[in-house]
């Protein structure tokens, strides 16, 4: 900056932030790790399994110390119990101890302390004994009920095949994903279709914006409802990395055109980055995080690669182009393989998922609360439809040597 002449008090600003922001962070780290006794009170947050025998989750105790909880069932009515509440919110008193993570079987393999880290948690809390005290009634713990209410209702209504599905795509839930089927969008590079991301947000903000125009609702005043809208979609849909990222861009930029400014899509990305590094540091470490951030990267700054053809099938085969070189540095550091097969792949069920079975399974969901009988029609239409597209996606992965 001072090569390229700058303003000296802009590069005194920036060294005080830049200053501040490493003693700040240095200090969370020093007094991150707090003695964890064996009896303590513990809050559930929304981040849990249910798998076997184990819950799973991470969890705040009384002083503030977050922790990946571990808690077997005894019986398997207790099991059901847990099942059919949702535990955000919900505080037990628990006697247990602390426990090391488990050891990677080899140096490629997943690393359970890695993971826990990235979400700032201390440690491993194995709980031996678990009685319920209260449930806290906030913001969070209201939105995570109506997440678990959308759960439920796609289990209660939607046909077997399709639950994982719809569970991954609307609620961004995919423990129920097929091993195998998840194996297959893998060797095709499409995994990320099941990740929550803008796509989801930009059809949320566009479906809710149709509809107040349609209501005769002003466009300034539909502007504010989305801006209100998106941040409790980003809760109910799991908040992962690339919901929030895609929210707070979205949220900047209409706020920008409020206040007649003009915010361009790479400073709103960059503020949004800073905005989640702030609020939690080790976010940076999460592989989805990471990734969010590379490909839009690759896709704002490679604009004029998007826009140098009017051709459909040009343009989908330059931004699945443009992504995949960018992001698979990253993918093989963290996965040791990368698909082959993923540029045409992406080429062909990008748009697919985009069209088609992303906009359905809204459909449908909206269908089984509001007109349950026109959904039967349309799940006896679709589900042989999704049946043959799983069926391509199986036969394409067993193609040799595409990872």
């Amino acid at each position: 900056m001072w090569w390229k002449k700058e303003h000296f008090w802009i590069i005194a600003a920036l060294a005080v932030i830049s200053f501040s922001t490493f003693f700040y962070t240095s200090h969370i780290l020093q007094h991150r790790e707090k003695s964890i006794p064996k009896e303590t009170v513990l809050t559930w947050t929304d981040s849990y399994t249910i798998n076997g025998t184990k819950l799973r989750g991470f969890a705040y105790l009384e002083n503030g110390t977050k922790i990946y909880a571990v808690q077997t069932f005894q019986t398997e009515q207790e099991k059901k119990k847990y099942e059919k509440i949702s535990l955000c919110g919900l505080t037990f008193h628990v006697k247990g101890k602390m426990v090391p993570p488990p050891l990677p079987s080899h140096q490629f393999a997943f690393s359970m302390e890695n993971y826990i880290e990235s979400h700032e948690a201390q440690g491993i809390y194995e709980i031996e004994q678990a009685v319920f005290r209260k449930k806290e009634n906030t913001i969070s713990t209201i939105l995570a009920d109506q997440r678990f209410r959308v759960k439920k209702q796609i289990e209660e209504t939607f046909p077997e095949s399709l639950i994982a599905e719809a569970q991954a795509l609307i609620i961004g839930e995919q423990e129920n994903v097929d091993p195998d089927v998840n194996r297959a969008y893998q060797k095709l590079g499409i995994t990320h279709l099941f990740a929550i991301s803008g796509l989801h947000v930009a059809l949320v903000s566009l479906l809710v914006f149709e509809i107040l125009l349609r209501l005769r609702v002003r466009r300034e005043h539909a502007t504010i409802i989305i801006m209100i809208i998106l941040p409790i979609y980003a809760c109910i849909a799991g908040g992962a990395p690339s919901v929030w990222r895609s929210v707070l861009v979205v949220e900047m930029v209409m706020m920008s055109k409020i206040f007649s400014s003009k915010l361009s899509i790479d400073d709103a990305l960059s503020l949004s980055f800073i905005a989640l590094v702030l609020y939690q540091p080790s976010i940076i470490f999460q592989i989805g995080f990471q990734l969010s951030y590379l490909a839009t990267i690759a896709l704002v700054f490679s604009n004029a690669i998007l826009q140098s053809t009017q051709s459909f099938i040009m343009r989908s085969f330059y931004m699945t182009t443009v992504c995949q070189l960018l992001v698979y540095p990253l993918l093989i550091y963290h996965f040791f393989e990368m698909s082959l097969s993923s540029f045409l792949a992406n080429i062909l069920f990008v748009p697919l998922f985009s069209f088609v079975i992303l906009p359905m399974n809204l459909i449908l969901f909206v269908l089984t609360i509001i007109f349950r009988p026109l959904a039967q029609l349309l799940f006896f239409i679709y589900e042989p439809f999704r049946e043959l597209i799983t069926k391509l996606i199986m036969l394409g992965q067993a193609i040799p040597y595409q990872m």
